[in-house]
């Protein structure tokens, strides 16, 4: 019974990522907004205070920050920045790290209350460290796949405008 009551739990919070996927998919006007956000450092913090500003709380916007001074100038910052970018998600790299901690205590905290057992726990917490690179993962493919379905109708104008 607590098994299926920790499945359940995390079934919950897989519909909550797939919920902010929804909530957090961009509109075609943030072109210039992505142009500010990655042509400068302080572009891109200036978009993090809009993000969190009135609405986010104080300590959430202090953690990311903290983060984002502890990762700056490493490498798998630029390649997670990177991987963002692919997903077309508003995200920096800090706030990114940030979600997937929160998601992994989160999930560990739900299934430790729910079936009282340490290494269930454990375990549905590293499912929940994977979850976000898997939302990350998804939302690159469907990018992708978009891009490719798009791609022989543009060649297809392409051409016909040489003709």
């Amino acid at each position: 019974m607590a098994a299926l009551l920790a499945v359940a739990g995390v079934v919950a919070l897989v519909a909550i990522f797939v919920g902010l996927e929804q909530a957090l998919r961009p509109d075609t006007s943030a072109v210039n907004q992505r142009l500010a956000r990655y042509g400068s450092r302080r572009a891109l913090l200036d978009q993090a205070d809009v993000v969190h500003g009135s609405g986010g709380s104080a300590l959430a916007l202090f953690v990311t920050r903290g983060v984002e001074r502890a990762i700056a100038g490493r490498s798998f910052a630029a390649s997670l920045q990177m991987d963002l970018a692919r997903a077309n998600l508003k995200l920096t790299a800090s706030e990114f790290l940030v979600l997937q901690g929160s998601s992994t205590v989160a999930v560990a905290a739900v299934v430790m209350v729910l079936s009282q057992q340490l290494v269930v726990s454990v375990a549905f917490g590293l499912l929940g460290f994977v979850l976000p690179k898997l939302w990350v993962a998804r939302r690159q493919s469907a990018r992708l796949k978009a891009f490719n379905d798009q791609l022989a109708d543009t060649i297809q104008l392409i051409s016909n405008s040489l003709r």
